[in-house]
């Protein structure tokens, strides 16, 4: 009788058959991972606890490995407001995702060339562009992009006003908008 005939290496090679059978069938789906329509992302490898330089713009069901996902990210435009009366802007902020979110805030608190404090209420829109994610992801990271995005903006809007003098913002706000637009 070999080796192989004996009944306990039978027995011990159908257990780890079964157990490799069994990894695989857990391991498989759970290294599929899938972006949806105006998405978009980075791979996140769990092993190196890299971030892939290559953006992933196409959406679907793609294999990325076992403990890998993807970092999303909005590829549509998103709305940021700062108003003081958010009426009508509740239908927005039910969403459920939160990256999806518009960002409300009050309204700006600036100074005019000539010193006079005014709230400015003002809206924008951007939207993250495939190739501009990746340095993103390097310097704000994953979770903080929309904070810091907020706080870049109303730095950009305080030092905007304060370049104007008061009597522009009633009279002819062209050059005002423009400047703000750079």
């Amino acid at each position: 009788m070999g080796i192989r005939e004996a009944p306990a290496v039978k027995f011990c090679g159908c257990v780890v058959l079964i157990l490799a059978l069994l990894f695989a069938v857990v391991t498989v789906p759970l290294s599929f991972k899938s972006l949806e329509q105006g998405k978009q992302g980075l791979e996140f490898k769990w092993s190196t606890q890299s971030v892939s330089t290559n953006p992933i713009t196409k959406t679907g069901i793609r294999f990325v490995g076992l403990g890998n996902q993807i970092l999303e990210y909005p590829s549509t435009y998103q709305n940021v407001w700062f108003v003081a009366d958010t009426r009508g802007l509740d239908q927005h902020a039910k969403l459920e995702e939160d990256m999806l979110k518009p960002v409300i805030r009050g309204p700006v608190r600036a100074r005019s060339k000539d010193g006079l404090e005014m709230l400015i209420a003002v809206s924008f829109q951007y939207q993250l562009l495939s190739n501009a994610i990746v340095p993103l992801n390097e310097i704000l990271g994953y979770e903080t992009y929309k904070p810091e995005f907020v706080r870049f903006a109303r730095a950009a809007i305080v030092e905007a006003c304060s370049a104007f003098p008061a009597e522009l913002y009633f009279t002819n706000r062209t050059p005002i908008i423009d400047h703000m637009r750079e």
